[in-house]
């Protein structure tokens, strides 16, 4: 059970440094400090247009369906959800099934609660190829353990995971990006 949850931890933590706080000092370089990004009409809604422009930023091969995923907060998703094309239809649709993920414009989504909720200037959806990131962890993962005063009068022994790695994005064709994120705009 504590390994579980060493891993569980450590899964967060090393989520939210691929995703947004890297910043490359020593450091994961973040994907959403790394990519070029669209930017939304709005500082607070997504459009269709948005989504559009968004998925227009990433060319073939790293935008093909099965290769493609959006990726976003599940509080993105919220917003998205009754969210119609120009014809009526439900850009976002929920799965049904355990296992099958949403889709939104066909593209398979990921929610990860490490991406930025919909705010002024905030880099709020990613789309592309996630194979296009590399993460290396070097020496697995470590545990500090302390059984200080503090920790002994409670018969406990402090411990603290931790792991030592970097990340970043790997390929790149010319001009042709793998992964780009929806800004919101400015207020």
């Amino acid at each position: 059970a504590l390994v579980q949850l060493f891993v569980e931890l450590i899964g967060r933590g090393l989520s939210s440094k691929v995703i947004s706080t890297g910043d490359n000092t020593n450091d994961f370089k973040s994907i959403l400090s790394t990519v070029k990004s669209a930017t939304a009409a709005s500082s607070s809604a997504i459009t269709y247009t948005d989504i559009i422009n968004l998925k227009s930023k990433v060319k073939a091969p790293y935008n093909q369906i099965g290769r493609a995923v959006f990726v976003m907060a599940s509080s993105t998703k919220d917003a998205l959800i009754g969210l119609v094309d120009k014809n009526g239809r439900p850009l976002y649709i929920e799965s049904m099934s355990a296992g099958v993920p949403d889709k939104l414009l066909g593209y398979p989504v990921v929610i990860d609660d490490a991406m930025p909720e919909i705010a002024a200037g905030a880099r709020v959806i990613a789309f592309g190829d996630p194979k296009a990131y590399k993460a290396r962890i070097v020496r697995g993962i470590e545990v500090a353990t302390y059984d200080e005063s503090k920790y002994r009068v409670q018969g406990c022994v402090g411990m603290q995971p931790f792991v030592t790695g970097d990340g970043r994005l790997t390929y790149h064709e010319g001009k042709i990006e793998p992964i780009a994120a929806l800004a919101m705009a400015n207020a």
